[in-house]
Formats: C-alpha cells, sequence, structure tokens
C-alpha cells in the first residue's frame, strides 16, 4: 500500500504544467513574490531578526516547478518584483545594498536550483528519498552559503569581520530553513496527483484529528509563559510524535504542511515572549537561533520520514 501511495505522488503534477500554466505562474509571480517578502517581513516586525525568509523560498519552488526553461523569463519577473520592494517596501535601503540583496537572492535560487538537479541527475523530486538527502545536506546549506556571503558584503561591507560573519549566519540560517519548510511544502503540493489526493482524502476523519490536534498543541505549548513549563506538555519536542505520524500515514505534502503550521505558531508566538524559546535572560539572537533550530530538526525528520 505504501509502495502504491508513493508511485502515485511520484507520477505527474510537479512536471506536467502546460504552457498557458507557465506563462500565468510566470506573469503573477511578482505580486507572489512581494506577498512572500511582506510574509517574511512580518515574522520579523518584533524582534527585526527574521527566524525563516520567504520570498527565497518560494522563488526556488517556483523554478522547479516550471524547469530551467522558463528561468529567463522567470528572472525578469522577479525583477520587477525586487524594483517594487525596493521602492515601496524596503525604502530605507540605499540602492547598492537593495542590488546586492536582489542579487543575493537571484544567486542563491539559480544556485540551488542548478545544484540540486546536477547532484541528482536529472528531474528532482521531494518524493525520493534520495533526492531529499541531497535537498537537505546540500541545497538548503550550501545555497544560502552562497547568498548570505554576498548580502553581507553588501551590507556591513568587510572591514568589521563580527557584523559580516554575524549578519551573514542570520542571512544564512533564515534562507535555509525557508528553503527546508516553504520550499519542500510547495514542491510537495505541488507534486500530488489526483490519485494522491483521493488517498489523502480516504483518511480525511483522521487528518482532520492530526491536524487539529498539532494546531492545538502547538498553541499550548508555543503560546505558555516562558519557563512555565511543569509537565512535558510543556515541552516543544512532544509535536514529533505528530509529525511523524503525519508523515508515515500521510507522507511528505501532509507532514510538511504540519511543520508549516507548527512554524507559524511558533514564531509568532516567541516574537511575542511567549514559549519555551523565548526565555528573558535570552538575546533576540539566542532566542531565533534556538528556535530555528528546533524548527529545523523538525523539518528535516518531517520530510525524510514521508519520503
Amino acid at each position: 500500500m505504501q509502495n502504491g501511495r508513493q508511485q502515485d505522488l511520484d507520477e505527474g503534477a510537479l512536471y506536467s504544467l502546460k504552457r498557458s500554466t507557465c506563462i500565468a505562474m510566470i506573469a503573477l509571480y511578482p505580486v507572489m513574490h512581494v506577498a512572500a517578502i511582506w510574509v517574511g517581513l512580518f515574522f520579523t516586525s518584533g524582534s527585526h531578526t527574521a527566524t525563516l525568509w520567504t520570498s527565497n523560498a518560494l522563488l526556488l519552488a517556483v523554478m522547479i516547478i516550471l524547469g530551467y526553461r522558463w528561468w529567463p523569463l522567470l528572472l525578469v519577473s522577479l525583477l520587477a518584483a525586487e524594483a517594487f520592494t525596493v521602492v515601496f517596501l524596503l525604502p530605507h535601503l540605499t540602492l547598492s545594498v537593495s542590488l546586492f540583496f536582489s542579487a543575493a537572492n537571484m544567486l542563491e535560487a539559480l544556485f540551488a536550483a542548478l545544484f540540486w538537479q546536477w547532484f541528482v541527475g536529472g528531474r528532482v523530486s521531494v518524493f525520493r528519498l534520495r533526492d531529499c538527502v541531497y535537498f537537505v545536506s546540500l541545497v538548503a546549506v550550501s545555497a544560502p552559503a552562497v547568498s548570505g556571503l554576498l548580502a553581507a558584503a553588501g551590507q556591513v561591507g568587510l572591514g568589521d569581520a563580527a557584523a559580516f560573519f554575524k549578519f551573514c549566519q542570520l542571512w544564512c540560517t533564515a534562507n535555509a530553513l525557508g528553503i527546508l519548510i516553504i520550499t519542500s511544502t510547495i514542491l510537495a503540493l505541488a507534486g500530488v496527483t489526483a490519485r494522491g489526493w483521493r488517498f489523502v482524502m480516504s483518511r480525511q476523519y483522521e487528518l482532520i484529528v492530526l491536524v487539529l490536534l498539532v494546531i492545538g498543541l502547538a498553541s499550548l505549548v508555543f503560546g505558555s509563559q516562558p519557563g512555565s513549563a511543569s509537565t512535558v506538555l510543556g515541552l516543544p519536542y512532544v509535536l514529533y510524535p505528530l509529525i511523524i505520524w503525519g508523515a508515515l500515514r500521510f507522507g511528505t505534502p501532509v507532514s510538511m504542511t504540519l511543520i508549516l503550521l507548527v512554524a507559524v505558531t511558533a514564531i509568532i508566538n516567541t516574537d511575542n515572549g511567549n514559549g519555551p524559546y523565548a526565555i528573558a535572560s535570552y538575546t533576540v539572537y539566542q532566542r531565533v537561533l534556538s528556535l530555528q533550530m528546533y524548527l529545523a530538526a523538525a523539518a528535516i525528520s518531517a520530510l525524510l520520514l514521508g519520503a
């Protein structure tokens, strides 16, 4: 049954888009990109330090879905979105820094897509374990590192080594987590065929119970006062059995969607000073890094178990 389900999910939708659909995606991409940036800014509104960055993750997912033949047009569409962002969403940035950031964004997505396809040796899929291993160990690490170096050079220059490496680390971890959670979730949902959706819906009541448990427990864990956990239910890792349940019973699309729900709940609550990672003695940097490590471990587990 498991093999049959996996074969259904592997077959189709991700690589069989019509020409008109591809053109429509490229035409709408500036709107999606600006919306993704706005979401990323929303997640950083209180701490001014991004836990995960959404726009680069979206760009990589769209590049993989469309295929390399559409990349030139997609990058033109991206430039339009970046121009709008610089003028309206990030007017405090200088032109030179904005250009560095835009170049870093494009380079990261291009490098990640090409690097992943080169190692796999063909089309990529988050439903294959081998592809997921390359995705986690290489793509999510190497591509943000390349873009982080470029962005840090544009933001703080090379004169202050401490500020340079701190900015580079913040950029890399936020982008890497975005790739692990956002990109993989989009690719997983986009790759499910009609037969795959029918399989999921055949267990709809179990799925509803699972989603409600994840949302409720995540709200309980990350909505509590910092350091107030008196039982095991106050620890963030009690969510892992539910994530494993989703991965083994429903596969990658459901397990990664659950991780996305947990990430949104955790980031918002931590930014508001709640949850196990909002300890008063922690700096903002320590809070963000601790939460990032937790979400990264959860995302990697869900991705590999669901493959």
